[in-house]
């Protein structure tokens, strides 16, 4: 509890008591009653306070605690004077938010004995990230406004996680190379690059190779058991760098392209097919090779915020297939620009793939970019993915443009 003391408020009841005081002589017991008035009528607005306080009980109700990206909230506060005798004045104040922000409101509590009230809104959760909802503070002061305690609550947190498609089960085959890595090969598949051990050879197991030497010097028949490659087929790069200034078509932006990585990276968890998952301008990633590794990278996409200015470089390096999601403009030149480090790699003989989801206000543009890119890379007989995605249909467009 914090108790805060009004002093401008504090300073003129003193004053008057002091006033009050020197008359304490001057005209008999109605002089003494008038003196020992203020110090009495505010010892009895601090008990009433106190009292108040004490009386007040609230409640809060929510709808879900477990809100889907655009589903609404329904919350409700509810309070009850339950003393015989009219509280103090106080208020109420909650948290109304939106991502990054919270929006301060305030309801004045019960004043007569047994009176209620009730708070209602629907909160709209439009957008991937982490809402804060409910009581934040308790405040009541006494009569003579001199005096004032307070108690701030938690209010409760809500996470709302990237909207998740079901995509084709052939989105797969983005990722390409060898061994353990090639297309629906997961990291419980055998790769024959690696060796294990040698084992008795044993019936029924014909599809492994025979250690032929090791067979002709012990006379007893023997196999090869080749290791499990757990390197990336995938290397999948989000670009952190903001995009739009305006707000909702920035965050319509950001939300699609995350739920195209994490609609990704799903399916290839599904089908355990290792995917090195690299955030902004970072080197190296998270290995996500199963659903379990998915679910625990899924749980922190809340804390994903485009901020990080810097270029992703991974998404042009050589090594495992990368596949970049980014929410930028493919035609714009504000720094180190996409369209020109997609003409460099596709002239090193290196093709990205590239799923750029910016603000509608600049998508036909970035459609516009895409088609010049596409025909200078058919000229050189790449066919990697390149596809924009705007949003207009949702995060259900995502099951379209992801399609080898």
């Amino acid at each position: 509890m914090r108790v805060r003391i009004k002093p401008a408020a504090l300073a003129a009841f003193l004053t008057v008591s002091f006033i009050v005081g020197t008359f304490a002589d001057l005209a008999g017991p109605l002089s003494a009653f008038v003196a020992v008035f203020p110090p009495a009528l505010a010892l009895v607005s601090w008990a009433h306070l106190v009292l108040s306080w004490r009386y007040f009980s609230f409640h809060q109700e929510f709808s879900t605690d477990h809100p889907q990206k655009g589903e609404t909230v329904r919350y409700a506060l509810h309070g009850i004077n339950e003393g015989f005798f009219p509280l103090a004045p106080g208020e109420c104040g909650f948290s109304r938010p939106g991502p990054r922000e919270v929006i301060a409101a305030r309801v004045a509590t019960p004043a007569a004995p047994g009176e209620e009230i009730a708070r209602r809104e629907d909160i709209h959760c439009p957008w991937r990230g982490t809402y804060v909802i409910g009581l934040t503070e308790i405040r009541f002061r006494d009569a003579l406004s001199m005096v004032e305690i307070a108690e701030a609550t938690e209010p409760r947190t809500f996470y709302v996680y990237p909207e998740l498609v079901s995509l084709d089960p052939a989105v797969t085959a983005l990722a390409h190379s060898s061994g353990g890595d090639r297309p629906a090969s997961g990291i419980t598949d055998e790769d024959a690059s690696i060796f294990e051990y040698v084992a008795p050879l044993r019936g029924g197991e014909t599809n492994r190779r025979i250690a032929w030497k090791r067979w002709a010097a012990t006379g007893t028949p023997a196999q090869i058991v080749s290791g499990r490659s757990s390197s990336a087929a995938l290397r999948l790069v989000l670009d952190l760098r903001p995009c739009s200034p305006h707000r909702p078509e920035r965050l319509q932006a950001e939300d699609l392209a995350t739920s195209a990585v994490f609609s990704v990276l799903r399916e290839f968890a599904r089908q355990e097919i290792p995917v090195e998952f690299i955030l902004g301008g970072d080197d190296r990633g998270i290995l996500v090779d199963s659903e379990e590794s998915f679910l625990m990278v899924f749980d922190s996409s809340t804390n994903i915020i485009f901020s990080d200015r810097r270029f992703p470089a991974a998404a042009f390096t050589p090594g495992p297939q990368a596949l970049l999601v980014t929410t930028r403009n493919l035609a714009e030149s504000d720094g180190p620009d996409l369209f020109s480090y997609y003409e460099e790699t596709l002239a090193r003989g290196w093709e990205p793939h590239i799923l750029a989801c910016p603000p509608p206000r600049e998508a036909e543009e970035t459609r516009r970019a895409a088609e010049a890119l596409t025909e200078r890379r058919t000229a050189l007989g790449a066919q990697g993915l390149l596809a924009v995605a705007s949003g207009d249909n949702g995060a259900k467009e995502l099951v379209h443009v992801l399609k080898p």
